[in-house]
């Protein structure tokens, strides 16, 4: 996330080959962990396959695979344009040079959609959120059929789509049905669906004050804290704690307009933006309040 944003302030906007190039650069610096996916991902665009086919292979091998790598890092993508539509194209480009597959691809799009409505001021949860993104998804998918790009993506992912459609369509994104605190993940911790179910999860119970009966054992004082407080629930959910926390953080933090001071001060990357860009962030604009 940190090479999309440093990309996209060097180059005056997203450059998908100079972020190609970034994320090869940052994954010889030797990161303290990156996923498989993303590793074969990344090793493509090192052997100079280009950005737009480097997660092709893994795809082809692993056509079922859909870990989150892509979504942990497709939050800052909201703040990178003025258009919805535009924003669903990045995080389409930025995700299939990792996370090829169709699922992948339609998780951070929900994600780029909740977060784009919330900051424009929607209380998302309390509308038909998921039906409106799908009627945004399906009208946006039918005019990009000429963006060589998404109709290349489109026709190698044909007979997965379907399935991935369905799989996404048919959650319910329901706060008293899902618990992450309860139930272990069914398809795996690592799973991109969990993880999007696990940060909406949070985020609606950042949103809301309704009473949340916490499991028995459970530190009560965590529970007591809202509002982008609940971030911190879901570092409690176990699993890929740092990959539902990294979906759930942007998300939560374009509901409520910023995370609590506590929380960030500490992250090493707020050093490096700094010299990136010194001047604090202005609430008013979409770019700069993302």
């Amino acid at each position: 996330a940190s090479c999309m944003v440093r990309s996209y302030l060097d180059n005056g906007g997203f450059d998908p080959e100079e972020l190609a190039k970034s994320f090869v650069l940052w994954a010889k610096t030797g990161p303290r962990d990156i996923g498989a996916t993303t590793v074969r991902g990344i090793g493509s665009l090192a052997l100079g396959r280009p950005w737009f086919e480097s997660g092709l292979e893994e795809f082809t091998t692993r056509p079922a695979s859909a870990t989150n790598g892509s979504l942990m890092r497709n939050g800052v993508v909201p703040g990178m344009t003025d258009d919805l539509g535009e924003a669903s194209r990045i995080s389409l480009y930025q995700g299939i040079m990792t996370h090829y597959g169709p699922l992948p691809v339609l998780c951070c799009a929900m994600q780029t959609y909740l977060i784009w409505k919330l900051l424009g001021g929607s209380n998302v949860l309390e509308e038909s959120w998921a039906m409106d993104f799908w009627t945004s998804w399906l009208e946006w998918y039918e005019n990009m059929k000429d963006d060589e790009i998404v109709d290349s993506w489109s026709t190698f992912v044909t007979e997965l789509y379907p399935q991935a459609y369905k799989a996404l369509s048919e959650v319910e994104f329901d706060p008293d049905r899902y618990n992450p605190l309860v139930y272990s993940p069914t398809n795996g911790a690592g799973n991109v669906l969990t993880t999007l179910k696990t940060a909406i999860w949070g985020l609606y119970w950042s949103m809301t004050d309704r009473k949340f009966q916490a499991p028995v054992g459970w530190p009560e004082e965590v529970f007591e804290k809202r509002g982008p407080w609940v971030l911190g629930w879901v570092a409690l959910a176990g699993g890929d704690t740092s990959a539902y926390c990294a979906t759930a953080g942007p998300m939560i933090a374009a509901a409520h307009g910023s995370l609590p001071d506590e929380m960030i001060e500490h992250l090493e990357v707020f050093d490096e933006f700094s010299d990136l860009w010194p001047q604090p962030a202005s609430k008013s604009k979409k770019k700069n309040s993302s």
